[in-house]
């Protein structure tokens, strides 16, 4: 592969987290379990563009004791954000069933733990052994729409947001074998045309409660202006006056509490809008091949 102007390759590339000698986990001095029960791998997804962000996940994983099971996923930058958004999920999920890999950890460059390694590992476990035989998904960090409790520590949910979550064989499947924005995905149209707006309509989805993850900004992203920012002349309904505070503010705390709340009414409206949506694009995607 040619790399081009600031060190950007042409084209995605998989590469290990670059060992730190000053790291007691990347030098063996220091020993740790796996994060969580049969998770084979950690896949971080970060742009050739923005190194400032790699450079920032990786002082997180050390800091974590993660370093020696990341595998960076280094896609170029797409001219549609949301397909290309799609494609790198995408390609990670067929990267790890190539692998054989049936469990892993999905996380995105601007994730944040907001834990301890100790913590981690003790309630993500604790959730993976509540969650039925069947899951498919289990959100770290999230924004829910829907939410309802299936044990104390867990919820199902219909959410969006997919900076960090253990995806099971099932979801590495639909995954990888799912074209970015094909009209069979189950896309609810309320969050957009993004990954996350079709994995809120699949089945099976979970959160662990309370989240585990959030966001953080670092720059370069199409949600950088605050709620009272100058630059919003128009009304409080404005979708991007919003953004910020969803992604990067207050706002997935604010969300899951307001899930919770509602958690009686979602319980028995989840599974019918979830299957509502599967039954429009079923019907739409009939009607385009007619």
């Amino acid at each position: 592969m040619r790399a081009g102007v600031s060190g950007v390759v042409e084209h995605a590339y998989f590469e290990s987290l670059v060992r730190d000698e000053g790291c007691d986990y990347c030098t063996g001095r220091r020993h740790v379990a796996t994060l969580a029960p049969d998770l084979t791998a950690i896949y971080c997804i970060s742009l050739q563009e923005q190194p400032h962000r790699t450079t920032k996940a990786a002082a997180q994983f050390h800091a974590l004791g993660l370093c020696r099971d990341v595998l960076f996923y280094r896609p170029v930058r797409g001219c549609d954000t949301d397909r290309a958004i799609w494609d790198s999920h995408r390609a990670v999920a067929a990267d790890a069933v190539a692998k054989g890999f049936a469990r892993i950890l999905v996380h995105e460059d601007d994730g944040l733990f907001t834990r301890p390694r100790e913590t981690l590992v003790r309630r993500i476990t604790a959730a993976l052994c509540a969650l039925p035989p069947t899951w498919w998904g289990l959100y770290l960090g999230h924004v829910p729409i829907q939410a309802y409790f299936l044990r104390p520590n867990l919820l199902r949910v219909r959410s969006g947001c997919t900076h960090a979550y253990i995806a099971n064989a099932p979801l590495l499947a639909w995954l990888a074998s799912t074209a970015p924005l094909s009209p069979e995905a189950p896309m609810w149209q309320w969050i957009g045309r993004s990954i996350d707006a079709a994995m809120s309509s699949l089945p099976e989805m979970y959160a662990m409660f309370p989240m585990i993850a959030v966001q953080r900004y670092l720059g370069e992203s199409g949600a950088d202006a605050c709620f009272d920012d100058p630059r919003w002349q128009g009304t409080l309904l404005e979708i991007g006056r919003w953004r910020y505070f969803f992604i990067y503010g207050r706002g997935p705390r604010f969300a899951e509490a307001m899930a919770v709340l509602f958690s009686p009414v979602h319980r028995l409206t989840l599974e019918w809008a979830r299957r509502r949506i599967e039954r429009v694009t079923r019907r739409t995607a009939t009607d385009a091949t007619a």
